[in-house]
């Protein structure tokens, strides 16, 4: 027979294990409430849930009693997971949604903040850069306004180059033809 002692510290064990499974219950629960995921991520949700409130009962079950599945492991869980959820159980639901909401509002604060920083070195740059848009863009049309007389001057000698270059094209390509006429390739 086990001592009353030992018997009371196995109840305890479980009745925390139980606690235990109520703090994962609500705090999947509220998770799921903030979320809103889809079928496939509830489905993946469970899963996990019913794995980490396994290990939760193995954990409890070889630290409390040396895994003998008896009456009192039954009661023991049962028993916490109702004093969980009459005494804590809305306050920590309450609580829990008020620390995501926090989290959520200082991340979005960060975020604005990031932006409007990104925003505001975004605007000094373009500031700082107006002068070369702008010495850029006049030698652009600079360069446009002189191009029209410059081609007047220029064309003459690019008809000139190319008369000149008609002839020394077809020289160049002589002996290629040559060699085609007679029958070999060029090595």
């Amino acid at each position: 027979m086990t001592p009353l002692d030992l018997q009371f510290y196995n109840l305890f064990v479980m009745v925390l294990a139980g606690v235990a499974l109520g703090l994962c219950f609500d705090t999947y629960r509220v998770i799921r409430r903030i979320l809103r995921p889809g079928w496939m991520a509830t489905a993946l949700g469970d899963l996990i849930f019913g794995l980490a409130c396994g290990l939760i009962l193995a954990a409890a079950l070889v630290v409390g009693n040396w895994i003998q599945l008896r009456l009192y492991v039954f009661v023991g869980v049962l028993a916490g997971l109702a004093l969980y959820l009459e005494l804590a159980g809305e306050t920590y639901r309450r609580g829990l949604g008020a620390a995501f909401t926090l989290i959520r509002r200082l991340l979005l604060g960060t975020v604005r903040l990031v932006g409007q920083g990104l925003a505001l070195t975004a605007v000094i740059l373009l500031l700082f850069l107006q002068p070369f848009f702008w010495l850029a863009g006049t030698s652009v049309r600079v360069a446009a306004w002189l191009g029209r007389p410059l081609t007047v001057l220029v064309s003459p000698l690019a008809r000139l180059a190319e008369r000149a270059w008609g002839p020394l094209r077809r020289l160049a390509a002589w002996p290629a033809g040559l060699w085609r006429s007679l029958g070999r390739k060029r090595e």
